[in-house]
């Protein structure tokens, strides 16, 4: 399975050539938080920040940075998760393109406050809509704005009690734009 997932890779990153290229993203957006163990209340927006590299047009691999506020029973946190993802996109008309991302993430949250700092692993998943601007004025090989919804979901570790933890699961509905670099 995993000889064929890099034959496929290699394949579709050869593809077509003329649509590689390293693009950086910024969205900004809304965050829902769930959790087993606390009273979680959204205290904030999110932030993301990307970078990534498109193999095709139709695949590229992404790094990033993602940041809320989230109040935790009585105290508030930061949270921050570091990510890296595979997405397909799919053209849907002339430039609306569909895009779905999967991968994996690390999520710290932390407080000043007197409660305890929380950190773990875990998996993330989403799609959303891009719409590709043709604008001959500004000399980008990709600039795009985008609407999209990620889910979060990781096991967390309390920092000050290894043996306590909690699953927590974080919704973001962000909106952005990618420029290709």
């Amino acid at each position: 399975m995993i000889r064929a997932l890099a034959v496929v890779t290699v394949l579709a990153a050869t593809a077509h050539t003329a649509s590689a290229g390293v693009y950086g993203s910024l969205g900004l957006g809304n965050t829902g938080v769930e959790t087993t163990d606390f009273n979680a209340r959204e205290d904030s927006r999110s932030l993301r920040l990307a970078g990534g590299y498109e193999f095709t047009k139709y695949l590229s691999a992404e790094a990033g940075f993602m940041a809320y506020g989230v109040g935790l029973n009585s105290a508030q946190y930061d949270g921050r998760e570091f990510y890296a993802a595979g997405l397909v996109h799919v053209p849907i008309a002339d430039g609306f393109w569909g895009f779905a991302r999967l991968g994996a993430q690390h999520t710290a949250l932390t407080t000043s406050d007197n409660g305890p700092g929380l950190a773990g692993n875990g998996y993330l998943y989403g799609a959303g809509f891009e719409y590709r601007l043709k604008l001959p004025q500004i000399p980008v090989p990709h600039l795009g704005v985008w609407v999209d919804y990620t889910r979060n979901n990781a096991t967390l570790t309390n920092q000050s009690r290894t043996n306590q933890t909690s699953d927590v699961g974080t919704s973001m509905w962000s909106l952005g734009v990618t420029v290709g670099l």
